[in-house]
């Protein structure tokens, strides 16, 4: 009873991180799917109880978004935001990196950080390895056509893999989708199924 007892109290302390990399090389089809990922993570996460915040990224980190039960708030946000300069992922990662430190030394949390990005997102692998220490480490990379070759890979808890021939079906993209969700957020007993959108115009 104890240790369930302090189990749901971790639980209840976690923080849910979701990355999303706006940066140019996420145009087009590959923006319409992290966004819409992005969006359907966010509300399940939220709807199981869970704090959740979802922030864009290329060169810079950009505000922290707060997803509530109600994820509509975030839509316009998902939708509207462009970003406005290159990318500079060194950068990013180390400020994420100093945050995620303070955030698990001054309040304990248990930190889980999803990142959406693409197939060339360069980290160092010592800056992912310091990373993993303080946050379950969840990564989706949505590939142009290349074959992804990234060697942090496998200092990363888990990642998924979204080709080109996925994106190039907007039927095979939602079942995509669906599976990173579930693969991510898995139901819990009774948990309501969300629905991924299929386009920007549906998530509008």
């Amino acid at each position: 009873y104890y240790y369930g007892h302090e189990k749901q109290r971790l639980e209840e302390r976690s923080l849910h991180y979701i990355l999303v990399d706006s940066s140019a090389s996420m145009r087009g089809e590959r923006e319409v799917f992290a966004r819409g990922l992005a969006l359907t993570l966010s509300k399940k996460l939220s709807l199981q109880g869970n704090e959740v915040w979802l922030r864009f990224f290329d060169s810079r980190l950009y505000d922290v978004l707060r997803i509530s039960g109600n994820s509509e708030a975030a839509v316009p946000h998902l939708l509207c935001f462009r970003s406005e300069r290159g990318r500079n992922y060194g950068r990013v990662f180390r400020q994420l990196l100093s945050e995620l430190n303070r955030l698990h030394r001054q309040e304990e949390r248990q930190l889980m950080l999803y990142i959406i990005t693409h197939g060339q997102c360069h980290i160092g692998i010592e800056l992912v390895q310091q990373l993993a220490q303080v946050a379950q480490l969840y990564g989706v990379f949505i590939l142009p056509s290349s074959s992804l070759h990234l060697d942090y890979l496998s200092a990363m808890h888990r990642h998924q893999i979204v080709d080109a021939e996925v994106l190039s079906s907007r039927e095979r993209a939602v079942d995509r989708a669906l599976e990173i969700v579930d693969d991510a957020a898995p139901d819990a007993e009774g948990a309501e199924t969300v629905a991924a959108p299929r386009s920007t115009a549906e998530i509008e």
